[in-house]
């Protein structure tokens, strides 16, 4: 390299001003050009040492600010100057061959590539251990809000849109892919070391909300305070040990993801808990929210918004959380609270005509079994709609042949108002087949105080089992608006493994899942979540 500088000042100095040189590409350029490359790989191997020991550096130090101007860690410094440095040389090397200036800017930007990856890989590996430092975890948000602010500078000393096609590509994709995505990953990572500690005080919160009298419609301010005392206590001490040292890019990522977190809690532990996979109605808890709660809850999401806006506006834009989805689908959930039981029901039923559309679709494509059925519905002139099933059969019945296999067909009539009504009626077994036949008919009275629209079938075919619970074979939906025009149909169903539900069809039977009291919203609420076992795909599939 130091034979280049001295034949570029020769020839810069006694040869470029010649006639048969001053507009043409000279020659040394590319005879030093396997030297250039190994430089570049020497460098590449020592950047990689540098980042290693910089690192080490900080960790030492407890990764301490730079400065109380400058709060990053001395590593981002120690690293963007020995880029600096190197960067200085291959500009001095004021190469005038168009080509290799772009094969060795692309070089360089590889480097820089490998150096900051490397750099953010390294601390990834630590992350979850040292940010349950604050001050640490802010120091390292902050490093790379930096490392980004420092290769924007770099870029741009380099020439910026104006270099080679390959180096922009390179610096542009580790600018907004790799560390913006790093970026995103450290501050999802931090907020979510709050996890534990904010988990118990949205318990607290929803154990004072329970508590809550339900006197008056409207929740006061005073109400409000107490039951989010705990919460706003939590995310007051954890934020304020932040911000005293996190920068305000870093600052409103981390608080965005603070937000996420804090309504993910409220809306698993209070206004939507979770369903288990295998429902024990027996044992469920009760959550059903009072007009008063809900009210509560309203109000403190409302004070969670200020407090994350800041008092000047310095948080996050209001903008942010008038697109927020989850505060939207908390917000919905909450006023679906005020619905009652039936009127829920009846939500589910319009919410989920296309979800039983696109399921019928797909357990066209894989189903488990068909079952064949004649279902009539007809008005017999006093203000009642009476609905007849035919179960003809059941046929090519996926199943796993250990044992006696013993298939039924359990029909329920499923919507609103049907609390003194019928609801289910199961077939006769029969047994050593996965083709049934049965030819067995029975009656449901869907009452007059609802179209017959708002109403389905939910057909499940089941293996029957001595001393234990029964097998659900498959299941199928068939919506009453198919019925309704012709008056009666056959249908070939195709059987599935299990419903899919919508998200706003999950937040319905979310809600309907805590009113336990009520045995048809019992009913419903297992019917809908009603699947096959796993193991038992497995089987069936040998």
């Amino acid at each position: 390299m130091n034979l280049l500088f001295k034949v570029k000042y020769v020839f810069k100095l006694y040869i470029a001003e010649t006639p048969e040189y001053k507009d043409a590409i000279p020659e040394y350029p590319s005879m030093f050009r396997p030297f250039v490359l190994r430089w570049f790989a020497e460098n590449d191997q020592l950047q990689a040492e540098y980042v290693v020991g910089a690192l080490q550096s900080d960790r030492d130090s407890g990764f301490k600010p730079t400065s109380q101007y400058h709060r990053y860690s001395p590593s981002v410094v120690d690293v963007f100057c020995s880029l600096t440095e190197m960067y200085k040389i291959l500009n001095n090397l004021e190469c005038p061959d168009p080509e290799l200036l772009d094969l060795y800017m692309a070089q360089f930007a590889g480097i820089i590539a490998g150096v900051l990856t490397r750099y953010t890989d390294i601390v990834k590996r630590q992350f979850v251990a040292l940010c349950q430092n604050n001050r640490r975890g802010a120091v390292l948000l902050n490093n790379v809000v930096e490392i980004r602010e420092l290769l924007k500078k770099l870029f741009l000393n380099m020439g910026g849109d104006k270099l080679g096609e390959r180096a922009v590509a390179i610096i542009q994709t580790l600018q907004s892919d790799r560390l913006a995505g790093d970026l995103d990953y450290f501050c999802a990572t931090f907020a979510r070391s709050l996890d534990g500690t904010l988990e118990a005080s949205v318990k607290i919160m929803k154990e004072k909300l329970l508590k809550m009298k339900n006197v008056g419609n409207t929740a006061t301010d005073a109400e409000t305070n107490d039951v989010i005392y705990a919460v706003m206590q939590t995310l007051s001490e954890w934020l304020q040990g932040v911000q005293a040292v996190c920068e305000t890019t870093g600052l409103k990522k981390l608080m965005k993801e603070l937000w996420q977190l804090l309504l993910e809690k409220l809306e698993k532990l209070i206004i939507l808990p979770h369903m288990p996979e295998n429902l024990d109605m027996s044992k469920m808890e009760t959550l059903d929210l009072t007009e008063k709660q809900s009210d509560v809850l309203e109000s403190s999401l409302e004070v969670f918004k200020a407090f994350f806006h800041g008092h000047e506006g310095d948080g996050l834009k209001m903008s942010f959380f008038d697109k927020s989805p989850e505060l939207g689908r908390l917000r919905s959930a909450l006023e679906l609270y005020r619905y009652s039981s039936d009127t829920l029901i009846v939500t589910f039923m319009k919410t989920e005509k296309n979800a039983a559309k696109c399921q019928e679709r797909v357990a066209h494509v894989q189903p488990v079994g068909y079952v064949t059925l004649q279902v009539s519905l007809f008005s017999p002139g006093d203000g009642e709609n009476r609905l007849t099933v035919k179960v003809v059969s059941a046929s090519d019945l996926r199943w796993p042949m250990k044992g006696v296999f013993r298939p039924y067909v359990e029909v329920n009539v499923l919507g609103p108002y049907l609390s003194a009504q019928r609801r289910r009626h199961s077939t006769n077994l029969r047994s050593g087949t996965t083709s049934p036949t049965y030819n067995e008919t029975f009656h449901f009275n869907l009452g007059g105080l609802a179209e017959p629209e708002q109403y389905e079938l939910h057909v499940i075919v089941k293996d029957y089992c001595f001393a234990r619970s029964d097998r659900v074979v498959g299941i199928a939906v068939l919506q009453l608006d198919q019925v309704v025009d012709l008056g009666s149909l056959w249908r070939h169903l195709p059987l599935s493994r299990c419903l899919h539900i919508s998200e706003m069809g999950r937040a319905i039977l979310g809600i309907l899942y805590g009113r336990s009291q009520d045995e048809v919203v019992r009913e419903f609420v297992q019917i809908k979540s009603t699947r096959r076992e796993v193991e038992l795909e497995t089987q069936s599939s040998r």
